[in-house]
């Protein structure tokens, strides 16, 4: 794994591994993983917005100060200075989140029972489609590594049409996809994509006729811009 190949290079340094689009699609494994941290996001794996997932390695938690301060995180305070509480207590300052996070157990809970390996399959179904389907739009340019290298996502756009006028338009025939630089604008820049991509993302609950409907609205936009 890449994180191996960095660790060879600088031992030091510390591994963070964003899985907010690899959460929903596949079991996380961070043991296996390797990494130092691992964030995600609750909404991603069909939980409430406002809450996640952090994993860090007990060490590097105990070393990490706490961002927000507040009651519950300290051990002592006095007049000069204050000490924090044992992890994770130290950074649960306040009010915790408390519906939120049981809404997230709830989404966690209804997707073990599905079953990631159910899943993952599936999905990859969708995707060996999705780039079969979306090669006959004229004038696409795909940005997807192969289905053998990617979760259900594809991100693509259509020559001389801007992501959000695409984004619009599709959502006008409900049809709901991304559109802008995904929290990504070095690898847009990188990669040479002024204004960013469409990202059409691919989960359990969609079906081919979902992304035959895609196909023919994008060509039916086209056709507008014509």
């Amino acid at each position: 794994m890449r994180h191996e190949i960095i660790k060879s290079i600088n031992p030091n340094c510390i591994i963070v591994i964003d899985a907010a689009q690899a959460a929903a699609h596949m079991k996380v494994d961070v043991g296996e993983w390797g990494a130092d941290f691992v964030a995600f996001s609750g909404h991603k794996m069909l939980g409430p917005n406002g809450v996640g997932v952090l994993y860090g390695r007990k060490e590097l938690l105990e070393k990490l100060p706490p961002f927000n301060t507040g009651g519950g995180m300290i051990e002592s305070v006095d007049s000069e200075k204050s000490t924090w509480a044992k992890i994770p207590e130290k950074f649960e300052a306040g009010t915790q989140n408390i519906a939120d996070a049981v809404g997230l157990a709830a989404a966690i809970d209804y997707m073990n029972k599905i079953r990631f390996e159910n899943i993952s399959e599936w999905e990859k179904n969708l995707l060996k489609y999705a780039l079969k389907r979306l090669k006959e739009v004229p004038s696409i340019k795909i940005y997807n590594p192969g289905e053998d290298k990617s979760i259900s996502l594809v991100s693509f756009n259509l020559q001389g049409i801007h992501p959000h006028d695409v984004a619009s338009l599709l959502d006008e025939k409900k049809i709901a996809i991304r559109a802008g630089h995904m929290c990504a604008m070095p690898l847009m820049e990188k990669l040479g994509v002024r204004g960013g991509v469409c990202r059409a993302s691919l989960s359990f609950y969609n079906t081919f006729e979902d992304i035959d409907a895609l196909v023919d609205t994008l060509k039916e936009i086209q056709e507008k811009f014509k």
